[in-house]
């Protein structure tokens, strides 16, 4: 999708968004466009990205709702949302033998 049909559409949808810089984390440094929905969720969508995705992919992303559940775990003293993990790491936890106290 081209950048201003993208930017066009969340002007359409009222979903409002602004120019960013991704401070951290897995596109750290990169340019794109930061979207916040009506539920408050936060989306960076890269330059590159919105290029490629089509419309109907993009606009879901950006009206996607927060889940509902979140599962978090305990792992080397500090809490992580278990979503947020790559398919390795959630593997790993499905292979712990899992014991009663």
């Amino acid at each position: 999708m081209k950048l201003q049909d993208f930017l066009a559409q969340l002007e359409k949808e009222n979903i409002e968004h602004t120019e960013h810089v991704c401070p951290a984390g897995t596109y750290e440094g990169q340019e794109g466009i930061l979207t916040r929905n009506e539920h408050k969720e936060k989306r960076h969508f890269t330059y590159k990205g919105i290029e490629k995705g089509s419309k109907e992919d993009l606009m879901a992303m950006a009206k996607e709702e927060p889940p509902r559940v979140t599962h978090v775990t305990r792992i080397v003293g500090y809490f992580s949302q278990v979503q947020a993990w790559n398919k390795s790491k959630k593997g790993e936890l499905k292979d712990r033998v899992k014991m009663e106290a």
